[in-house]
């Protein structure tokens, strides 16, 4: 996964440190580590910046066949609630989710925390971000007049990000790995049995889009 990594930047260093390995054993305090199903979400909204691409490498699938991945596309999920329900689309441009990240025991003690809208405008109205996870969700610190209507966009956001007709599954062999960008796809996984191990990092897309740019000048000066 490190050799992965480095074709697309330089990988983010975290309390987990460089590479996280998800290794499903019993009695683990954070789900990821478990081998229970997981919803769809973004990942690390609680950090500052969010990272921007997300790796995972399979060293061990499941030998039951679940631990499938799910992916689904937050953007055209936000351009469908901007489609039925614009003024709930909007409210999740404009107020900022909490999200929370502590622990606390011999061996972390972390405790993180970072606002962000759901979805992301250019200047144009064009979307450029979606960031939701309700696992890592914080209580919202908004007026009073807001906390029902911001809760009801939530439920539809989520509702077409949870959608059966939105997710594309695809489980990882051992040996296949998966790129994706952060800000925009939102991934999952099936329940599973047995034994599973999964190592991920996080490269942040500045450093990634800066080698594209240079990429595409360099071939173009070629042809």
């Amino acid at each position: 996964i490190e050799e992965l990594a480095a074709v697309f930047g330089f990988i983010r260093q975290t309390h987990y440190g460089r590479v996280f390995d998800l290794i499903s054993t019993p009695q683990q305090r954070i789900l990821a580590q478990t081998a229970h199903a997981i919803r769809p979400h973004n990942d690390e909204l609680f950090r500052d910046p969010i990272p921007g691409l997300f790796m995972m490498h399979c060293l061990r699938a499941s030998d039951c066949g679940g631990g499938a991945s799910v992916l689904v596309d937050g953007f055209k999920a936000a351009e469908s609630l901007r489609s039925s329900n614009p003024d709930l689309f909007d409210l999740l441009c404009q107020v900022p989710i909490p999200h929370r990240r502590f622990l606390v025991d011999d061996v972390d003690d972390v405790a993180l925390a970072a606002k962000w809208p759901v979805i992301e405008l250019n200047q144009h109205g064009d979307i450029v971000a979606v960031h939701i996870n309700e696992r890592t969700m914080a209580p919202l610190d908004v007026e009073a007049s807001l906390i029902e209507p911001v809760y009801r966009a939530l439920r539809e956001m989520l509702a077409l990000l949870y959608a059966p007709e939105a997710c594309v599954k695809y489980r990882l062999e051992s040996g296949q790995a998966a790129v994706l960008d952060n800000h925009r796809v939102l991934h999952a996984r099936t329940a599973f049995q047995g034994n599973r191990h999964i190592r991920q990092c996080h490269v942040d897309r500045d450093e990634f889009f800066s080698r594209l740019r240079a990429l595409h000048r360099r071939l173009a000066a070629e042809t």
